[in-house]
């Protein structure tokens, strides 16, 4: 069995019980709040969506993984923007909850994507220990291409 690098021992992306509770359960409590009220939405949605970023900042911080850079404070800006449509601070209008849902949704599976494929799986900021990490690495990548010139 091949050993994995320091930081994809430490993702809790990779990890399917750490990936359950930290994006899971908030996901399908995002999806079951949408055949509530309103008044339901407004209060589980912004929480949902703040665990969510919380657990990405946290992984980010964890192992570095890119994408989680950019989704958790991506899903706490969703999380303030349905919070304040919830309590009508930021009228949205009727389809208010749909466009903030399919904002979220959507949004961080571009930022997920795109980070990813551009700058690889793993930040490699100042740490040694993620240079060890392989071709996901935006920074073996960038060794590779100069040792084949």
């Amino acid at each position: 069995m091949e050993k994995a690098c320091f930081s994809e021992r430490k993702d809790w992306v990779g990890t399917p019980g750490a990936f359950a509770l930290g994006w899971g359960l908030p996901g399908l409590g995002l999806v079951a709040a949408m055949f509530l009220d309103s008044s339901a939405k407004a209060i589980l949605w912004p929480a949902a969506l703040v665990w969510m970023g919380i657990a990405c900042l946290a992984n980010a911080a964890r192992c570095r993984r890119m994408h989680c850079h950019f989704t958790g404070p991506f899903f706490l800006l969703m999380a303030l923007l349905s919070l304040l449509h919830g309590y009508e601070i930021v009228r949205l209008g009727p389809q208010g909850w749909t466009w903030i849902g399919l904002t979220a949704g959507g949004g961080g599976a571009v930022l997920w994507w795109v980070s990813e494929h551009v700058w690889g799986k793993f930040a490699g900021w100042g740490s040694n220990e993620t240079l060890a990490c392989g071709t996901d690495n935006q920074v073996d990548r960038k060794e590779v291409q100069n040792d084949g010139k």
